[in-house]
């Protein structure tokens, strides 16, 4: 049978289309113009963008199941529209062509920014939770906006299934999303000043076992949350620092003082063409609930969710396999 992955290219979907393919799965990826995936992936591939109703169209024929993977991560705000333009209509074509094809299966990979994370710092987010509140970030808010546009192809026949995951890391990623890049910048020190406020993380990895557990056993209808462990960032750095071998001083500096730094972020990422690491909206992010439950997901989908050092661990070793560290330029922390 063949399934679709939108949103292949990126970090999440390039892990799950090595799982796929290790399952010798028929795969097809539908890839937004300007993106390719590695040569290594013997897969039929699609360009195109998700809010185009041909595009669509030919991507969905003769697929049993889509995994639906785009979407616009963003913490600079609604960069012109373009995060609820994907996020929202996007995931609206892509449902009605699907349900056009006649496909089985719909699994929405949404996030944990679906829901109303931010209550206080002591309350378990599960799936009982509120949505996103219109005070919450535009990409949070998507989320939650996305999640209800699906909710009414059901009725009309459309099996969905929804799985939001929390803060992904792991490997497979070269360093290409937001928090590669700060691993990268943690394994060589570049990064020696980090924050005490945190998120919780889970791997790429078992974010994909329960994407295709999902796909088996998950209710129509349903959201499963795929929860790892809770971390600081300065937790992280130490972990880093642990992993790749490095030595010296790394201080941890309390929540609100990287406020005073985002200015210089921003100006720093308009020079090297890149999304800034740290904005008012990441550091909104971690002054999330400590407490994400994945207990249903662990009883329905049988989802596990390994440490975060392996997490780490492995991260630096494909780091490593890739060419993108080398041992040498830890020793002087460069």
């Amino acid at each position: 049978m063949l399934s679709l992955v939108t949103g292949a290219s990126g970090h999440l979907g390039t892990n799950l289309i090595r799982t796929m393919i290790k399952e010798k799965r028929q795969i097809r990826v539908l890839l937004a113009p300007n993106t390719d995936l590695s040569a290594e992936f013997d897969v039929e591939k699609v360009w195109g963008d998700v809010r185009d109703p041909k595009v669509m169209k030919q991507a969905c024929e003769g697929v049993s199941t889509v995994f639906h993977l785009a979407a616009v991560i963003s913490i600079t705000g609604p960069k012109g529209g373009l995060v609820w333009d994907i996020n929202v209509e996007g995931v609206r074509n892509c449902a009605q062509a699907a349900m056009n094809a006649g496909i089985k299966r719909f699994i929405h990979v949404s996030s944990i920014h679906a829901y109303n994370i931010y209550q206080n710092s002591t309350f378990t987010v599960d799936e009982s939770c509120e949505s996103a509140s219109s005070k919450q970030p535009i990409y949070d808010q998507s989320k939650s906006a996305a999640e209800k546009v699906l909710r009414e192809f059901i009725p009309r026949g459309l099996d969905v299934v929804f799985v939001n995951p929390t803060g992904i890391i792991g490997p497979y990623d070269g360093a290409n999303s937001r928090m590669g890049r700060l691993f990268k910048d943690m394994f060589t020190r570049r990064f020696k000043v980090l924050i005490s406020d945190g998120f919780n993380w889970v791997d790429a990895q078992d974010v994909v076992a329960g994407i295709l557990s999902a796909e088996a056993k998950g209710r129509v209808g349903e959201n499963y949350i795929l929860a790892g462990y809770w971390a600081s960032m300065a937790d992280l750095g130490g972990v880093a620092d642990k992993v790749a071998g490095v030595k010296g001083v790394l201080l941890t500096v309390p929540g609100w003082l990287p406020y005073l730094s985002v200015p210089f972020f921003k100006v720093m990422g308009s020079i090297q063409n890149k999304e800034p690491l740290c904005t008012m909206e990441s550091l909104h992010a971690l002054k999330a609930s400590r407490y994400m439950s994945a207990a249903k997901a662990q009883k329905e989908l049988g989802f596990t969710a390994r440490s975060t050092e392996a997490s780490v661990r492995a991260i630096y070793e494909d780091y490593l396999n890739s060419g993108l560290l080398h041992q040498r330029s830890l020793s002087n922390g460069s």
